[in-house]
């Protein structure tokens, strides 16, 4: 499951864009809806969402002004908007995909996808990672190790660990 918030200012809109997550998206769990920069910078880390869906244009600022002010973006961005004057701007904040209002159900879909293909591919990133640095430790000695779960892989400090159990 991906776990997912909607920044949108316009109800209409958010709730269209609701309705096609639910149908179309079944990986996808709607956490929240935020309508605006306020609601977002406060509502945003507690919730720890994996994928936010943004529309750029909101009613006290912009989604740029969101993703500069939080103190730790660890999710990825889908921009969706009435604009494409914004998708240099959206390359710059990494997005993941740039969706130009009224969004198609298939553009939906495979930015959804995308991200799924870039979660794995960060998986096996960090997992080797984890294998380099054990290598390189010199003495042989295992540091940290990583487990598979239905997700993805999940690393832990040997230091941290008191029990397996399968």
């Amino acid at each position: 499951m991906i776990n997912a918030i909607i920044v949108e200012d316009e109800e209409r809109n958010a709730s269209v864009l609701k309705n096609m997550i639910s149908e179309y998206c079944p990986q996808v769990k709607l956490l929240d809806v935020y309508d605006s920069v306020k609601t977002a910078l406060s509502g945003i880390p507690g919730k720890q969402p994996q994928l936010v869906f943004m529309d750029i244009m909101l009613g006290d600022g912009n989604a740029f002004d969101i993703l500069s002010k939080l103190e730790e973006r660890n999710f990825e961005v889908i921009f969706i908007t009435a604009f494409d004057k914004f998708a240099i701007k959206a390359i710059k904040f990494s997005a993941l995909d740039y969706l130009v209002k009224p969004i198609s159900i298939v553009e939906l879909q495979d930015a959804v996808s995308k991200f799924g293909t870039r979660e794995k591919k960060k998986n096996e990133s960090n997992r080797y990672d984890e294998l380099l640095q054990n290598i390189k430790n010199g003495e042989g000695k295992l540091q940290r190790i990583s487990l598979p779960t239905l997700e993805g892989y999940l690393f832990f400090d040997l230091t941290d660990i008191i029990r397996l159990h399968a």
